[in-house]
């Protein structure tokens, strides 16, 4: 893959002039193709960085990394996962008898939340 240099102006300083505040060695760029922009800002990089064409990415859904081995993440923008479950007795009780956790009350439960603690951020991918 080449890499085009790009001009990427960082800061305007009070006299009007742009500085860099920070290079990238050989010229590269800063988020080539592929790469995932995360940010609390919705505008869009192409604009607050002035280059390449960015999509929305992830929309709802948390990152993980890639875990060959392991099925449910060993594949790159691969999807999963549910924001609501259902179990019951029967369930519970075979989780019991092979080592799993205890369930104290009742046990018929459907729609149960099991959503992480998170924090809403805009994710856009560099697409060209």
């Amino acid at each position: 893959m080449a890499i085009i240099p790009e001009s990427v102006s960082h800061a305007e300083l009070v006299d009007g002039s742009v500085t860099t505040l920070h290079s990238h060695p050989g010229g590269g760029q800063a988020f080539p193709i592929g790469a995932i922009f995360i940010s609390v800002d919705s505008t869009n990089p192409a604009t607050s960085l002035g280059y390449g064409t960015w999509t929305a990415f992830g929309a709802g859904r948390v990152l993980v990394s890639l875990n060959s081995g392991d099925i449910d993440f060993d594949t790159v923008e691969e999807t999963g996962g549910t924001k609501t479950t259902s179990y019951n007795h029967d369930v519970v009780s075979t989780n019991l008898r092979t080592g799993g956790g205890v369930t104290v009350g009742d046990l018929d439960h459907e729609g149960m939340s099991i959503v992480q603690p998170y924090i809403v951020v805009y994710m856009f991918k560099r697409i060209a």
